[in-house]
């Protein structure tokens, strides 16, 4: 059993006041009702907090101690207060996030500089979660937004989407490589080069550049597969393939290679935004907001 708030606020008073008939007038009781306060906190203790006299009221060893923290518990109660009532109206709390490699490579990071620096009291837990992961946790509740790499991918039906970003795909070569001084090229100028792709965690994407790449009467020729992007262009850099990513790829600028936009496949990547219709999270609301505002036009969520 602790102490409630009333009794140490009751004991913080008489401390401070000298006196229970003072702090009477303080609190607006009566002495007696302040009289059973302290006796139910010493209670509750199994120690006396004062050694009453006639003239005075002093602290034991206990009650000094005790006293010495009310501030401290009063000041937590406070912001505790202050924190609740600022997550309750959407400018406080705690926002889950979960982003794919495309999203965090593109408009994602001016999206969180730009909401953060508007919502300094909300925290955003942001971590890195393959599509299928995402949405399993969404669904599990254990986060609250997700970016996700966008293939008509099926979504719950108290999901919601909104398309985030749609752009077209690059190749990232080593400077030396016959293609570097291109500006742009074509997707068949890359038959026959070894193809630097994901493991089987990018297989999705991978059969889809590689669905373009049989549209134009050739198939990925891949040399090596990774997971993590920077294994990736480390592979690229050490002469072992040439890596097809899209065009967020030119974001990650690294010396001695060079991304160069493929000209005839057109928009084929989408990352989309998803979040849960049912969402207890008050920040979700002005988070997805945010989001269609840094758009600059008003997409259709689904």
């Amino acid at each position: 059993m602790l102490p409630t708030l009333r009794q140490l606020l009751v004991f913080k008073t008489v401390v401070e006041q000298g006196s229970f008939r003072k702090s009477a007038d303080v609190l607006n009781t009566s002495q007696p009702a302040l009289s059973n306060s302290v006796k139910a906190l010493e209670d509750v203790l199994g120690t006396s907090v004062f050694f009453r006299t006639t003239r005075s009221v002093e602290l034991t060893a206990a009650g000094t101690a005790l006293y010495a923290r009310t501030d401290q518990i009063f000041e937590m109660v406070e912001t505790a207060t202050l924190e609740a009532r600022d997550a309750a109206d959407g400018k406080g709390g705690r926002l889950r996030l979960n982003y794919v490699d495309f999203a965090i490579l593109g408009g994602l990071p001016d999206v969180l500089e730009n909401f953060r620096s508007k919502n300094p009291k909300i925290e955003i837990d942001i971590g890195f979660a393959r599509t299928l992961e995402q949405i399993e946790k969404m669904q599990k509740g254990q986060i609250d937004i997700g970016f996700i790499f966008d293939m008509d991918t099926p979504i719950p039906p108290d999901f919601r989407r909104l398309v985030f970003s749609v752009e077209g795909l690059a190749a990232v070569v080593p400077r030396a490589h016959r293609l570097a001084k291109r500006a742009t090229l074509e997707l068949e100028e890359l038959k026959g080069e070894p193809i630097i792709a994901g493991d089987a965690r990018w297989e999705r994407y991978t059969d889809m550049v590689n669905e373009h790449c049989i549209a134009r009467g050739f198939s990925l020729e891949i040399s090596q597969r990774a997971y993590l992007r920077d294994e990736m262009l480390s592979l690229v850099l050490g002469g072992m393939g040439v890596l097809i990513y899209p065009n967020c790829i030119m974001n990650a600028a690294r010396f001695g290679l060079r991304a160069i936009p493929i000209s005839d496949v057109g928009d084929v990547i989408t990352t989309s935004l998803i979040w849960r219709s049912d969402s207890a999270n008050p920040i979700v609301a002005p988070f997805v907001d945010a989001v269609r505002k840094s758009l600059g036009s008003d997409f259709d969520v689904k």
